[in-house]
């Protein structure tokens, strides 16, 4: 039995989520347990055929996944990549013995390519408070690291094309040198743009956006307010912003970085 690794979002917060891969030899089938909804079980779908057009061939055995805890709904494509490799390890393509290392994420097209998907940053997050070596994630995700530079959490991020890439950084050991540069980012100090002049009231109309910001002061202690994913620039001055995690986690789950990095 091979064991592979993700995080389920709950929120702005990832939980660990541990995809367990068994076969049985004298029988044939995919099965997928473990709470998830009917996107995750169509993932079976999608995965079979990437794996075999990323020239991979499955032996004819049944299938276990369990997706664990069972008591957590999985939703959602983004474990399509930790099921793939867990089936790809199981059935002997690839040795494992560095996937406990690693949570993966990633959903898969039909032709083996990974696609981007939501929930990157706390999945790092997750990985740092575990003393994971590491984060794999689609290339497409890296735009938003670059979004987040000086805040995201200090934990190595490999960025891939496909499952062909991702198999062969397993195969090669897991070298190190192929993190992102922007997943290590050095925070900066906080440099203040507003004068003792410039105060909420000097701004004209934006209602909705000065009654959000008054929100948010309310329930944060510090906040990071992002002028190039915030629709109202004329604002972001006008309140000093501290390097803040949970505004970059907020941003990534409804994916505002990501449209904004493109």
């Amino acid at each position: 039995m091979v064991r592979t690794f993700s995080g389920i979002l709950r929120g702005l917060d990832a939980h660990l989520l541990t995809v367990e891969v068994d076969t049985d030899k004298h029988s044939f089938g995919f099965y997928l347990v473990g709470l998830a909804d009917h996107a995750v079980r169509e993932g079976q779908l999608r995965i079979h055929n990437a794996i075999r057009n990323a020239g991979y061939r499955l032996p004819r055995w049944r299938y276990l996944v369990n997706l664990a805890p069972a008591d957590l709904r999985k939703e959602g494509a983004a474990y399509d990549l930790t099921i793939a490799v867990g089936m790809l390890a199981e059935s002997g393509c690839f040795g494992a013995p560095l996937l406990a290392d690693y949570l993966l994420l990633g959903e898969l097209s039909l032709d083996g390519r990974l696609k981007p998907v939501r929930g990157v940053l706390p999945v790092m997050e997750l990985a740092l408070r575990r003393g994971c070596k590491g984060v794999l994630i689609p290339r497409e995700n890296a735009a938003e690291l670059e979004a987040c530079r000086g805040i995201i959490p200090g934990i190595p991020v490999f960025a891939f094309e496909s499952l062909q890439e991702v198999v062969a950084f397993f195969e090669a050991g897991c070298p190190p040198e192929q993190a992102l540069r922007a997943a290590l980012p050095k925070p900066k100090a906080y440099q203040p743009t507003c004068t003792g002049e410039e105060t909420m009231a000097r701004v004209k109309g934006q209602a909705l956006a000065k009654r959000a910001l008054q929100v948010a002061a309310e329930i944060a202690v510090s906040q990071h307010i992002f002028g190039d994913a915030f629709p109202h620039a004329l604002v972001e001055d006008k309140v000093p912003a501290f390097e803040f995690i949970g505004q970059a986690l907020l941003l990534d789950l409804t994916g505002i970085i990501n449209d904004t990095a493109k």
